[in-house]
């Protein structure tokens, strides 16, 4: 219960505190670009982009005036890298969903992910209002095959996860990298990094304008998850005590039984020595019987 009762302060403090900022925060499979994306966006490295399992804290950086990004640790590397990032997700004003289109349509662990994550915010709406899918790798395939994974891809989530009308961006951080080293406008442009870049600028003071209502929102639902958890705990004491008022009751009932049989056996027994002691009784009077008739025998011989 403690522990529940320090849970639940903790997310109020942190709810409290995020009202003052906005997080945008990425989420997806490991080695699927997100890290590199936020480095484009931010037009330095600040996050580790590699091929290796490199985060495995959520890293904030701020952006501009109290607006973070926050890089999280991919998806379904590690158990514990789940837990950081969807510790982060709660938090989030935005989440910037990062696939590949080089691996194609999404997986069903990356279906399962945006169910958990939407089951984490006020409502459905909301969450969809304040998710977009971000494509990375475009120099990867075709233009078809991007349409075409892009369509499968819209159609599972609307399907799988009952999302529709979110943002979609399609990018290639390698492409904006090399623009803006080599001050090619176009090459930025094509990239699709301005695009999302301005999207996200868009929305800052609406995300923060959002914050007083959305804090509330996080409060409720925090209170209904406490509640949740101390009845998930309750049932889970009174199971363990009907279990345990099962047994005695079992207990209890074989006790009566063995005493009801030792007192039939009693009884039985009792009745057996009370028999017997009538015989005894029988054969003792004949005893008698047979002594007066001996004694009298010889009486009558002298």
């Amino acid at each position: 219960m403690r522990d529940y009762v320090s849970e639940f302060r903790e997310n109020l403090n942190q709810i409290n505190a995020d009202s003052n900022s906005v997080q945008i925060i990425n989420a997806g499979i490991m080695n699927h670009g997100k890290s590199s994306l936020f480095n484009s966006l931010l037009d330095r490295e600040e996050f580790k982009a590699q091929d290796i399992r490199t985060t495995v804290e959520s890293k904030s950086v701020e952006w501009q005036n109290s607006v973070y990004l926050i890089d999280t640790p991919g998806l379904e590397a590690e158990d514990l890298d789940d837990k950081v990032a969807y510790a982060a997700y709660g938090r989030a004003n935005m989440i910037v969903f990062v696939h590949t289109v080089s691996v194609g349509e999404l997986h069903e662990k990356e279906l399962r992910a945006i169910n958990k994550m939407k089951s984490m915010f006020p409502n459905e709406k909301f969450f969809w209002n304040h998710f977009c899918l971000v494509l990375t790798a475009l120099d990867s395939q075709s233009k078809e095959d991007v349409k075409s994974i892009r369509e499968k891809i819209c159609s599972d989530i609307s399907r799988e996860c009952g999302g529709s009308n979110f943002q979609i961006f399609e990018v290639s951080n390698p492409r904006y990298q090399k623009g803006r080293d080599t001050n090619k406008e176009g090459l930025v442009e094509r990239s699709g990094i301005i695009n999302l870049r301005e999207y996200l600028q868009s929305n800052f003071a609406k995300w923060r304008g959002e914050n007083a209502t959305l804090c509330v929102d996080k409060i409720d639902k925090a209170k209904k998850d406490f509640i949740g958890k101390l009845e998930g705990e309750r049932r889970s004491i009174q199971a363990r005590m009907n279990n345990k008022n099962q047994n005695i009751q079992r207990g209890h009932n074989y006790i009566i039984d063995e005493v009801n049989n030792m007192l039939e056996q009693y009884r039985y027994d009792l009745n057996e020595i009370q028999h017997k002691k009538g015989e005894l009784q029988s054969l003792r009077e004949n005893l008698d019987e047979l002594k007066d008739e001996l004694e009298r025998s010889h009486a009558n011989f002298d």
